[in-house]
Formats: structure tokens, sequence, C-alpha cells
């Protein structure tokens, strides 16, 4: 399996107009957050049972090596690329973050697993953002 090479993402950037104590607050919470999310929840991922009650034809799909598209919850989101780590998708998977301060931390949260990530959302970026996933589906 190949890794997807995708274009570079937009990153959230830091207003010049804050005052420095924001400044420096936001760097920090955006910088260390994703490796406190990675400290804790990878771990925890590797204590969950799971059983794949998948149908038939998605599963010789996933053998396949062809690409297709899983919709999933943001709730199932932790649990989604669990499952797509053990069954060795990651690599192939991308996933859509929105462009906001949040989404900055889950982008790089989920670039620290392996994964894909396209920014972008209906209202930011959807263009370029469902261009980036039609690449990955190529």
């Amino acid at each position: 399996m190949q890794k997807l090479e995708l274009r570079i993402q937009p990153r959230t950037k830091i207003n010049p107009k804050w005052h420095l104590f924001r400044k420096i607050k936001v760097w920090l919470i955006m910088t260390l957050s994703p490796f406190l999310a990675y400290a804790i929840l990878v771990p925890f991922n590797r204590t969950l049972r799971w059983r794949a009650c998948v149908h038939p034809e998605t599963e010789q799909l996933i053998r396949s090596g062809k690409p297709f598209i899983l919709p999933f919850w943001h709730s199932d989101l932790l649990l989604a690329s669990s499952v797509s780590r053990n069954i060795n998708l990651h690599t192939r998977t991308a996933i859509m973050i929105g462009l906001t301060r949040v989404g900055e931390i889950g982008s790089r949260f989920f670039g620290m697993l392996g994964f894909n990530v396209v920014r972008g959302s209906q209202n930011h970026r959807p263009v370029e953002a469902m261009k980036d996933l039609l690449e990955a589906l190529s």
C-alpha cells in the first residue's frame, strides 16, 4: 500500500493583533494538546476490544485495495481511527477536518497517528477540500 501524497494543507494562524499572553496561550494549546491527546488516547485505543461485523462485500472491497468512502459520525472518530489502524488502512485514509483552532489540534493529532489530513469544511475552503478528497480516492 502506498501513502497518499496530498498538497500542503492550511494551518490555523495566530493573529498578530492579539496581545502577547494570548499568542503564547494559543500556541501552547495548539502545540501541546495533540501530544497530550496522543499520550492518553493511543494507550486507551490499544485496550479496546472490538469485533468487526463487516458485510462480505465491504470486506472484499477492503482487501482489494480499491478506494472507497466510509462515513461515520463525529462521535465515532476515535473508534474509526483505531479500527482503520488495526486493519492497516490508516496510510490510505484521508480525514477531513475543519479550519478552526480545535480542528488544528485534531489535524495535528491525526497527523501524528499517520493519517492524511484534508483541511476544509462546508463553509471554508470547500472546493479545495473536495478536490483533495477526490485526489485521495484516485
